[in-house]
Formats: structure tokens, sequence, C-alpha cells
């Protein structure tokens, strides 16, 4: 039966013998083990937590079998396992049973099941390609050999952003003209100057009518010339019309009929 409390508690609790009976930590006083999970071998810990059994890997079935593991799993799926008060990915830990764990790569899952901690099933590859052989939006995009415009991402028509991303050259000089076209980059003064410019008046006539001095209409024309990328005011109304910005000659009169 256990004895009664020692009286030299810090002698017994320096040499690791129990502060009751004097039994060395981990047993019980009628000698069956009970050692704390922190003592134990980590490996064989790690090992009881791990079913054997597992389903075969829709993807990659010539695999063989995953080997669960049936410890604690973070949200993400993933398997914890702790050892004393330090915490490691489950798959990480088995692969470095078998092989050397590299910094700066990442164990990719070749059966695509997180839980999975079978050796055979996980390859250390750098972290771009664990992504690309993912299921990710990244991964999806990465596959795909035409913009969703049907244009190829290759050759001249392929520019490649600076941070690696692809893009469609057609798509973007589209893109560029819609937005040169939009009439927000043109304020209602510049709008008010285009439709002036298509009446044969004179500058100091455009001057008169929106109320500017002949310099602020030389200034005013010059934003728009850089604005539109001409020099004239006459390639000035040319490009408006290109873009929508002004009724072509007899389009007016042409609505008006049809109405």
């Amino acid at each position: 039966m256990p004895c009664g409390r020692s009286a030299n508690a810090s002698a017994r609790r320096a040499s690791g013998r129990c502060m009751t009976d004097g039994s060395p930590r981990g047993t019980t006083w009628i000698g069956v083990s009970v050692m704390p999970p922190e003592m134990r071998d980590p490996e064989e810990r790690f090992w009881e937590k791990v079913n054997r059994n597992g389903p075969l890997p829709i993807c990659r079935p010539e695999l063989g079998s995953c080997w669960i593991w049936e410890g604690q799993l973070q949200r993400n799926g993933y398997g914890v396992f702790t050892i004393r008060t330090k915490s490691y990915r489950a798959h990480r830990f088995a692969y470095s049973l078998t092989a050397e764990l590299v910094d700066g790569l990442q164990i990719d899952h070749l059966c695509r099941t997180r839980a999975c901690v079978r050796a055979s099933h996980l390859e250390q590859v750098t972290a771009r390609m664990n992504t690309l052989r993912g299921t990710s939006v990244g991964a999806v995009n990465a596959t795909r050999t035409h913009c969703p415009k049907g244009h190829t991402y290759a050759g001249d028509n392929l520019y490649v952003t600076p941070d690696g991303c692809r893009q469609c050259k057609a798509c973007r000089r589209a893109a560029c003209r819609v937005s040169a076209c939009r009439p927000r980059n043109l304020t209602p003064p510049l709008l008010t100057m285009l439709e002036l410019f298509t009446e044969d008046i004179t500058r100091r006539e455009v001057a008169e009518r929106m109320g500017l001095s002949i310099g602020g209409v030389a200034s005013t024309a010059g934003r728009l010339y850089r604005l539109l990328g001409v020099s004239s005011r006459e390639d000035a109304v040319a490009v408006a019309r290109q873009r929508g910005l002004l009724r072509s000659p007899g389009e007016g009169e042409a609505r008006a009929l049809r109405e």
C-alpha cells in the first residue's frame, strides 16, 4: 500500500522518485507502468495513431492504400503530431522517418489525401510545383492554353507580367482601346470643345462660346490633343468619331428620320 509523504521531498524530486512512496516517476505503487506520453518513444506513439488500411486514392490507385492519421487534425485536414510541447505536421514527421527534409521544399500528397502519412504517397517539391499540382484557381489557370476570348497563350500573343502571370496581348490591346474610348477620360469642357471643332469657326469664336480666353482655348486644346494622341483639330475630330465620342456626319439626320 502507498506510504505517507516523505519528509525529504526535495531530495526525492531531485532524484526522480515518487513524492509518496519513492518509486520511479511514471510507475504506480504496485509497479504498473504509466509512463507519460512525452517520455515514450515518439515514433512508437506516432504509428499507434495511424490506420494502415485506408482507402485507395481515386486519382492514383496504383500507389496503394492510404495510411490515415487518426490523431489530431487541423481544420484544413492535415494531421498534427505533438512531441513534448512542439507540434508537427503528421505527414512531414512521417516523411522525415524515411528521408531528410530539405529547407525551402514542401511535402506534396500524391494521393491528394491530406490525412495520409504513407511515405510512398509523399514527395518533396517546390512551393510552385505544389501549387500547380493542386486544384486552386492558380493551378487551374496555369493549365489553360487559351484566354476566355479564345486567343492562344503562346508566341507573340503571350505577355508575362513581372509577377509571372500570363496575359493575352490581343485582349490587352482591346482593353486599352476601350479604356481610351470611355467618355470619363474627357471632361465636359473637352467634349464641348470637340463639338465646336466640328464647326468651321475660328479659335476666337471658340473662346467666346466657351467663355475662355485665347490662351485658355490653347491650353484646353493641348490637353485634348494629348488625351486623344493627335496634334491637330482635324485629327481630334476624326479620332473622336472613330471612338464614338462624336457622331459621324449625317448620323444625326439619319437618326431623326428613323424616329
